[in-house]
């Protein structure tokens, strides 16, 4: 199956062409500025977004301009494993605890995709 690109998404043949999706592994704590960045920039384009954090990533959860991200409506998940092989143990609000199958699934419902 060819894809076809038009300015707005990827799409198949006879597709209905709907809003871009960019999926986005978190795995650092390291680039907080550049994932700020990159949010704003989607969400000025209309691009939904969806975050997965996972390992040292699962620190910026505590970060207040994180939290903005999620009161910003952006669909947080996060690997409950690793969040508590982290030390954390608290139920977060408006993030979802889930798994690699949840990875996955933001992994191949995303347009774009990129690891932070």
């Amino acid at each position: 199956m060819s894809l076809i690109y038009d300015d707005r998404e990827f799409h198949s043949p006879g597709e209905k062409v709907g809003k871009k999706k960019l999926g986005i592994l978190v795995n650092t704590d390291k680039n907080l500025k550049h994932l700020l960045g990159l949010c704003r920039a989607a969400e000025r384009e209309g691009i939904e977004i969806s975050l997965f954090v996972m390992d040292d990533g699962t620190h910026l959860l505590k970060k207040e301009e994180f939290q903005g991200l999620v009161d910003a409506g952006i669909s947080v998940a996060i690997c409950d494993h690793s969040y508590r092989e982290k030390g954390y143990t608290e139920t977060l609000e408006n993030i979802k605890h889930g798994s690699q199958f949840d990875h996955a699934v933001i992994a191949h419902e995303c347009d774009r995709y990129i690891v932070l």
